[in-house]
């Protein structure tokens, strides 16, 4: 099994020194070190699939691990502001303490499983080397990480628009995120289907038009 448990333990320290930070470096230090830890942490959730689930259950157990993502989205950033209403310590407290049940979970119920490479260092370089050269999977790579960019980017900056903006306190910018979070959760369920159905190039445009669209509308 890819070493998830310990990477989420490194989270969960982190993430508990976040509750302690006493000014804006700190916190920025300890988030930094927690989101560095979390990007270690969620391609493993991916290689996890590819290494326990058979190939005819991946595609469902992806899209369940994707709505999971959604879900959180949906539920976890309005609680995580009203908890912050109350005090701005505690999120960072429980999801340190969920951190910790998780680990425990997937110490129990995830069977181990030994990477197939004991005795000599993976050729991580000489792996980035063949995605690079080729040419599809370069621009298809480039490309998720431009949507991601400007995805991440979104999520980041519309806590500090809503505030400005409409004046909303933490308990109400967590309210209006459940509908973002509703809308991603939909989308992992139904998106592949419509995708197939309309096919991807009309897939994409009809999202980027939705999109041009929600920007004109609110600005």
């Amino acid at each position: 099994m890819p070493n998830i448990p310990v990477t989420l333990q490194i989270i969960c320290r982190r993430t508990f020194l976040c509750g302690f930070a006493s000014g804006f470096w700190s916190m920025f230090l300890f988030r930094f070190l927690a989101g560095m830890s979390a990007a270690f942490t969620a391609p493993q959730v991916w290689a996890a699939i590819a290494t326990l689930v058979p190939p005819d259950k991946m595609v469902k157990a992806m899209g369940v691990a994707t709505a999971g993502l959604a879900a959180s989205q949906a539920l976890g950033v309005p609680i995580g502001s009203y908890l912050a209403a109350a005090h701005w310590p505690t999120p960072f407290f429980v999801i340190g303490c969920g951190a910790i049940i998780l680990v425990i979970l997937i110490l129990v119920l995830i069977p181990h499983s030994p990477p197939a490479l004991q005795n000599r260092k993976p050729a991580i370089f000489k792996r980035y080397r063949t995605l690079v050269a080729d040419g599809r999977a370069k621009k298809a790579f480039l490309a998720y990480f431009v949507f991601q960019t400007g995805n991440f980017a979104a999520f980041s900056f519309i806590g500090p628009w809503l505030s400005d903006k409409y004046e909303l306190s933490s308990a109400g910018i967590g309210t209006v995120m459940i509908f973002p979070g509703l809308g991603n959760t939909v989308g992992s369920f139904y998106g592949g289907t419509f995708t197939q159905k309309i096919g991807h190039w009309r897939a994409l445009t009809v999202g980027i038009l939705l999109s041009q669209l929600y920007t004109y509308l609110f600005p």
